[in-house]
């Protein structure tokens, strides 16, 4: 009989104590201990879809991934006149823009003596 009042009481403390974990956690926490060793508390967020990524301008990208801005890139005689002021300056001209977009100076631009001549 006394074996079976210390099994029982040993039964009802390790319920008990169970219980207890289950609903506070094991380890249990304390506010101030985030600086200590503790149970990982993870980000949890969704899945990242589709309508999440907006690309505006796909032309500089497709620019950036071309031969012509390799070339640029590892051409250091071409990186300093592109890094000139004075072009910089001249690209920015509202005129000058009109102009690269007229079709005669466009014509002009492919003209193999002028090329030459430049």
């Amino acid at each position: 009989m006394n074996k079976k009042v210390v099994l029982s009481g040993v039964a009802v403390v390790a319920v008990g104590a169970f219980a207890y974990f289950a609903i506070n956690g094991f380890p249990p926490t304390e506010s101030g201990v985030q600086g200590t060793i503790g149970a990982a508390k993870r980000h949890q967020s969704d899945q990242i879809a589709k309508s999440d990524v907006v690309l505006d301008n796909t032309g500089l990208q497709d620019f950036m991934q071309s031969d012509v801005f390799d070339k640029i890139v590892k051409d250091p005689d071409l990186r300093a006149v592109f890094s000139n002021g004075a072009l910089v300056q001249a690209l920015s001209n509202g005129a000058f823009q009109k102009a690269l977009e007229n079709g005669a100076f466009q014509k002009a631009m492919e003209n193999a003596a002028l090329n030459q001549a430049l």
